[in-house]
């Protein structure tokens, strides 16, 4: 009877735990995507900024050009390399994952 009892407990513990785990794991999403959205939509804000900067106080419309297009490259790199750290990769431990190119040959 106390055997049971302790088999039931440590399920209970560990669905527990799991249970804690994924909450933390999600929480840690949350807190990747606020951050990512924060600089994605902060570079333009920032480029735009110093490019007015730019056009207004030292009236050179070239620098402004060359902060416009440096800040859109930067985005567009930051934004891209955010998109490709979302990826998850394949399981590629078991051989049986990795088809080496060979699809629908038989």
């Amino acid at each position: 009877m106390a055997k049971k009892r302790r088999e039931k407990r440590d399920k209970q513990a560990e669905r527990e735990a799991k249970r804690a785990d994924e909450e933390a794991q999600l929480a840690e999403q949350g807190r990747r995507a606020t951050t990512r959205r924060n600089v994605l939509l902060g570079i333009p804000t920032l480029t735009v900024a110093a490019g007015a900067g730019a056009w207004w106080g030292l009236e050179s419309r070239g620098l402004t050009v060359g902060i416009l297009v440096g800040g859109l490259l930067v985005w567009l790199a930051l934004g891209l390399a955010f998109l490709g750290a979302g990826i998850q990769p394949r399981d590629r431990l078991r051989g049986s994952n990795i088809d080496y190119g060979r699809r629908n040959r038989r």
